[in-house]
């Protein structure tokens, strides 16, 4: 392995291609940059930032004058088809229940949403640290697990609410029990 440097950059290449000119190497120096991934970062951070502003003014206007946004969605078809819940049934009541601080409500309508919030927070938090402290050190680097988890959520949710639903049933969103006790 080769470390090349320039202009106080550190480019580490298994191979170097001697036939390249100098521009495609500036490039391609440019282009893996630090500086790069730390733009990339700092965007990702405001987005993030403009997105829980939204969501705290949201969340006062609902606690304190009552509003909401009214979701009429249509029904689901894999409900209608199935008369079993989709992975994403009851999205919408789990972040009305969050919003009303009633946590196992929002766990049991649909827990992506509560494991959403904490890991968005968790990172969140952890990018304000690093961010604060100035420093090369991530406090809260990026796992694999953490997408895989959602997966396990998602797909876990899934199959034991519809298992309690057609052979418990044990409807605990109540749109689908009238179908499976007749």
């Amino acid at each position: 392995m080769m470390t090349v440097e320039k202009d106080q950059v550190k480019v580490e290449s298994e191979k170097i291609d001697m036939n390249k000119d100098k521009d495609e190497c500036i490039k391609e120096v440019s282009v893996n940059s630090p500086r790069k991934k730390i733009d990339e970062a700092m965007g990702w951070y405001i987005a993030g930032s403009i997105i829980l502003v939204i969501g705290i003014i949201y969340f006062i206007l609902y606690k304190i004058i009552g509003f909401s946004v009214n979701f009429s969605p249509a029904p689901c078809a894999f409900a209608h088809i199935t008369h079993l819940y989709c992975p994403g049934c009851g999205g919408t009541r789990a972040v009305k229940a969050l919003m009303d601080f009633h946590w196992i409500k929002s766990a049991l309508y649909n827990p992506i949403v509560i494991y959403g919030v904490l890991m968005c927070g968790y990172y969140y938090i952890g990018e304000t640290i690093t961010l604060l402290k100035g420093n090369k050190k991530k406090y809260t680097p990026f796992k694999d697990w953490t997408l895989w988890m959602v997966l396990v959520v998602i797909l876990g949710n899934f199959v034991i609410r519809n298992l309690l639903l057609v052979f418990a049933h044990v409807d605990y969103i109540g749109d689908l029990l009238s179908y499976w006790t007749r």
